[in-house]
């Protein structure tokens, strides 16, 4: 998925754009940075239901 993709489909709240958990989990994955680890494991436990 690519940056503009994840922007395309976020949602407006109040006028202002927020990017899908979901998209930007699969951007983090695929670019594959170290940098990036915690992001992904907060994301995914969130994304189960857990809080982070």
């Amino acid at each position: 998925m690519d940056v503009d993709g994840i922007i395309d489909r976020a949602e407006l709240i109040e006028g202002l754009p927020f990017a899908h958990l979901e998209g930007v989990l699969s951007f983090k994955r695929a670019l594959g940075r170290v940098k990036d680890l915690e992001h992904i494991r907060l994301i995914e436990e969130h994304l189960r239901g857990g809080s982070p």
